[in-house]
């Protein structure tokens, strides 16, 4: 029996990974934590499931024991849910997995929803990224109606940041199905390239937004503070317009310059070569697009959103502001020195080297995998146990009898 118990305890993890949503701090969480889930002994097998623009980033992950699947994106479409529904009880019969982790809203309902119904069920753990009930909109109960009940088919909900469980307890999530796990990212080989030597170099500031060009992200109001700032600072702009058209008839400054989409190790270089990132979120989890910034030696300024409180500390790591009035967002900016600038990033490269490390999130998140397979797994073994005790000293009957009652 203890040998069997041990064998139990140390078999390597099943996983599999379901999101629909394309590229963003979703598909950076993926890359983070299955390159390191792909290396370790306590993995036998990884499948990702998601978006086929997700596809390229996530399979150049080189190893035998992951499986990349994609499927053509649709957000938000009744047929594309279904067939992400479809698509997940597939992965889920193929690969086996025991520990199905989900991500985002729209995977969260269709992918738990499918593995709740699934012959072989596995354990079932869910990651919001930033709950969609955090916006102010019509359809907000019933968003927070649907994440209690699909609370009951999860076996946890990863928080991103305290704020994020806050949120979540605050709208009746049950407390005892939630942790947190703090985002984090890979240090980088060599030491980065702080503010120090921008100090020197003179001429506008160099300011940076990464992320969409979506209301969520505040980018309407980036454009609106480079508009009052002129001549004194220019802004290059990584992403582009997710939800719709109707957002991309903003009118684009002068000191503007758009970029389009990048992969991480160019956004990494703008990131080098910047003064301050940019982040007027209107809400958020705790996107990785502001750690990579502090890992880099790039001070923030941001909203006081989401997990941005856990990151940005004001007047210490960089700025925070609210939406009220670009006007003095830009006073804020054209007013800090680059000496300031340069104590912001250092202070911010020091707090993202003690806190928000992938090494510490992936060895969290794959240790809370194992617990809640081998919990469950250890109370099925004592269950049967109890079984064979009963049935041994003549119990079984008295079992029979109350499960007809």
């Amino acid at each position: 029996m203890l040998a069997d118990s041990k064998v139990a305890t140390t078999r390597p993890l099943r996983l599999a990974h379901v999101t629909e949503a394309p590229g963003g701090g979703v598909l950076s969480y993926l890359q983070e934590a299955v390159a390191f889930q792909a290396r370790s002994p306590d993995v036998a097998a990884v499948s990702v499931l998601g978006p086929e623009v997700n596809a390229a980033p996530i399979a150049a992950i080189d190893s035998p024991k992951l499986v990349v699947r994609t499927f053509e994106h649709r957000r938000g479409s009744v047929a594309g849910l279904l067939r992400l529904g479809r698509l997940t009880g597939s992965l889920l019969d193929d690969s086996r997995a025991e520990i199905l982790h989900v991500h985002s809203t729209f995977a969260g309902v269709m992918a738990r929803l499918r593995a709740a119904f699934s012959f072989r069920r596995p354990k079932v753990v869910y990651s919001p990224h930033g709950w969609a009930f955090s916006r102010t909109s019509s359809v907000r109960p019933l968003i927070v109606a649907a994440e209690r009940l699909l609370a009951c088919v999860t076996d946890r909900i990863v928080c991103v940041s305290h704020a994020e469980m806050a949120d979540a307890v605050a709208e009746g999530i049950p407390a005892s199905k939630c942790v947190v796990i703090e985002n984090g990212i890979a240090t980088l080989p060599a030491a980065p390239a702080v503010a120090a030597p921008k100090s020197a170099r003179g001429g506008r500031l160099r300011v940076l937004f990464v992320g969409r060009f979506d209301r969520q992200k505040g980018f309407d109001f980036c454009l609106a503070v480079m508009a009052r700032l002129g001549d004194a600072a220019e802004c290059f702009a990584v992403g582009d317009y997710v939800v719709g058209p109707a957002e991309a008839q903003l009118a684009i400054p002068e000191n503007v310059t758009l970029l389009g989409w990048r992969d991480r190790a160019e956004v990494v270089e703008l990131y080098k070569h910047a003064d301050l990132l940019i982040m007027p979120s209107r809400w958020e989890g705790l996107p990785i697009v502001a750690l990579e910034a502090m890992r880099s030696g790039l001070p923030i300024f941001s909203t006081p959103v989401g997990g941005l409180r856990d990151v940005v500390v004001d007047g210490i790591t960089g700025r925070l502001f609210e939406l009220s009035d670009p006007e003095t967002v830009a006073g804020m900016i054209r007013s800090v020195t680059r000496e300031t600038l340069a104590g912001y990033a250092e202070r911010g490269h020091r707090r993202f080297l003690e806190r928000f490390t992938a090494e510490r999130m992936n060895s969290e998140t794959v240790a809370l995998y194992r617990s809640i397979r081998d919990g469950g797994e250890a109370a099925d073994r004592a269950a049967a146990a109890t079984r064979v005790r009963q049935a041994e000293s003549g119990a079984a009957p008295q079992v029979r009898e109350q499960r007809s009652a």
